[in-house]
C-alpha cells in the first residue's frame, strides 16, 4: 500500500480509538501517539481525574496549548503517524481522518470494563455513561471556542465507522479500504 499520509483516529471515549489505532499502526507499520496516553498523564502529575481536567483546562488554556502545540508539530514534521486524539483531525489538515462512532451505553461497558486507575474509575453503568457525556462535551465546547472547530459534523472525516458491533478487525480493514481508496469518496463509480 503506497500512502503518505498521517491517520488520525477520533471519536468520543469508549468508541475503540486505542484498540483500532494501535491495530492500525501495527497493520500499517507505523508509530502510534496517543493524544488521551498524554492527557491521562497530565491528569495524574496534577491528582485530577480525567473529566476533572478537561474542566480544569476550560479554564486554563495552558493544558490544551502544550497537547495541540505538540499535535501541530507532528503535523507539520511531515512524519507519518497513526495519531490518537479527538481533536486531530483539525491539526492533520491532509491527514486521512477517521471518526469512529458507538452507542453510548456500549462505550461506558466498555470504559466500566477496563481496569480502574487513578485518573479513570467508575462505580456504576451510569455514573460512567454520565462522566463520558460531560467529558465530550467540556472538550466539544473548548474545542468550538479555541478552535471554531466542531468534533461532530461528520464532514470532517474521510470515514467515519459505526463500532457498536463491529470487531475491531473489522473497522481496521475498512479504514486500510479507506486509505487504499477501495471505498467513500475517492472510490471510482463502477
Amino acid at each position: 500500500m503506497v500512502n503518505e499520509r498521517s491517520i488520525t483516529v477520533n471519536g468520543d471515549l469508549g468508541s475503540g480509538k486505542s484498540t483500532v489505532s494501535v491495530g492500525l499502526a501495527e497493520r500499517l507499520k507505523l508509530r502510534r501517539i496517543s493524544v488521551g496516553d498524554l492527557y491521562r498523564q497530565m491528569a495524574r502529575e496534577r491528582g485530577m481525574s480525567a473529566l476533572e481536567i478537561n474542566l480544569h483546562a476550560e479554564l486554563d488554556d495552558a493544558i490544551d496549548a502544550t497537547v495541540d502545540n505538540m499535535q501541530r508539530e507532528i503535523a507539520e514534521s511531515g512524519e507519518q503517524v497513526v495519531m490518537d486524539s479527538r481533536l486531530a483531525w483539525h491539526f492533520f489538515k491532509n491527514g486521512f481522518k477517521v471518526h469512529l462512532i458507538t452507542e453510548p451505553t456500549v462505550a461506558a461497558r466498555r470504559v466500566l470494563g477496563r481496569p480502574a486507575n487513578d485518573v479513570e474509575n467508575y462505580a456504576t453503568l451510569a455514573e460512567a455513561k454520565e462522566n463520558l457525556r460531560s467529558r465530550s462535551e467540556s472538550e466539544r465546547q473548548r474545542f468550538l471556542v479555541r478552535y471554531h472547530a466542531d468534533k461532530r459534523l461528520l464532514r470532517n472525516y474521510d470515514i467515519v465507522c459505526d463500532t457498536t458491533r463491529a470487531r475491531p478487525e473489522e473497522v481496521i480493514e475498512l479504514i486500510v479500504e479507506g486509505i487504499e481508496g477501495k471505498i467513500g469518496a475517492g472510490t471510482p463509480a463502477p
